[in-house]
């Protein structure tokens, strides 16, 4: 039977791949470099300049993150210390806010389906390349061109933080089986901050189903708790030496991460504070190419109080529709467990990975109002 070709399948089907090719545009970044994420990045920006001009965009508060991107990208262009690469993230910051406004507004279904498709896409491609490579910490740091075994457990989170808030939104509930495996690629990875923050993951996937229960299941879980407690109280040392010894948790919290984040703000006075910092002048950071491994370190170095007013701005925004509304903390514990892994690494804000943390964002804003504190207060 012929199955007949319609307008509304071709636009349906054009509009899901596009979603696909910006879903897994960052591996494509890690894996293939940064001409064929450009000329990507040329498609997605394509896109949102004739949604731009069509009108599309709407509010105050999408003009003025706009227009601080737009300050940003000029400010690291005439910057002494500037770089392409910093111009690059900008833009690429810029036209993530846009595409992010977009794919909010799209069917909820749709981009559940499609961020597991990348989700597992990628869980698919770690094996690949486990099978390549190998499974030890050091074959993992092979996987990606100038991407370290960290990279790939971040990738990884921030694709389950995807799948996270685009499941809730559509379903309100949360999915059980993926963090399990985020939390095992975590491991294999050796990272601290990957396997503390996917395995609060699987913390919250499983708590929002004992609050959301009724309760005689909420017994039973409270049971099920009690008796792993009692197990995991018996190979507590078994335990204890598997993280401390088997990951990378046995080199304690003293890094050179916290060293660079010391040093890099004991060199900053008001003129740096306003204009960045050039990371080639504190020598920690030096000896790691200039890369501070600080996604806020390096956005504030190159962008300077632009960066400090974007990410208070998008703070206030936040706190001011999360603030006393049901419903809301999930994407609040997401976003405070994407803006923790980005202080491990420079990977987001500004980033490849920036579209994950404006959908939620903008998640947040078209679904939940400003809250009315007057009519609030006189109805409770």
């Amino acid at each position: 039977m012929r199955i007949p070709i319609t307008t509304a399948s071709v636009t349906n089907t054009v509009t899901s791949l596009f979603i696909l090719l910006v879903f897994i545009s960052p591996v494509i970044r890690l894996a293939a470099g940064f001409i064929p994420f450009i000329v990507v990045l040329g498609v997605i920006a394509s896109f949102v300049v004739v949604q731009l001009f069509r009108n599309y965009y709407k509010g105050h508060t999408t003009f003025f993150l706009m227009l601080l991107l737009v300050l940003m990208s000029v400010s690291t262009a005439l910057n002494a210390h500037g770089n392409l690469e910093a111009l690059f993230y900008a833009v690429t910051s810029l036209v993530s806010l846009l595409f992010a406004y977009w794919l909010a507004k799209q069917d909820k279904e749709k981009v559940v389906t499609l961020s597991l498709f990348v989700l597992t896409f990628f869980y698919l491609l770690f094996i690949y390349s486990g099978t390549k490579h190998g499974f030890q910490p050091n074959d993992i740091n092979n996987y990606f061109i100038e991407s370290s075994r960290n990279v790939v457990s971040a990738i990884a989170l921030l694709f389950q933080i995807l799948y996270f808030a685009t499941y809730y939104r559509a379903r309100n509930k949360l999915p059980k089986i993926t963090p399990i495996i985020t939390l095992v690629i975590a491991f294999f990875a050796y990272g601290r901050s990957g396997i503390a923050l996917s395995a609060l993951l699987v913390i919250i996937s499983f708590a929002s189903v004992f609050w959301h229960s009724k309760a005689l299941y909420k017994l039973f879980f409270l049971f099920l708790v009690l008796a792993l407690s009692v197990l995991l109280l018996q190979y507590i040392e078994a335990i204890e030496y598997v993280i401390f010894t088997e990951t990378n948790f046995s080199s304690g919290l003293d890094t050179p991460r916290t060293q660079m984040v010391s040093e890099y703000i004991a060199s900053l006075d008001l003129s740096s504070i306003i204009l960045g910092k050039d990371l080639s002048t504190i020598a920690i950071i030096n000896q790691y190419n200039n890369n501070p491994h600080n996604s806020v370190i390096y956005g504030h170095s190159q962008y300077g109080f632009f960066y400090i007013v974007l990410l208070l701005g998008l703070s206030l925004i936040i706190i001011r529709r999360t603030l006393f509304r049901k419903g809301v903390i999930i994407y609040a514990a997401l976003i405070f467990i994407f803006f923790i892994r980005i202080l491990a690494d420079k990977i987001s804000l500004p980033g490849v990975f920036d579209y994950i943390f404006y959908y939620i964002f903008y998640v947040i804003y078209f679904d939940y109002r400003k809250l009315n504190f007057k009519s609030r207060f006189l109805h409770t």
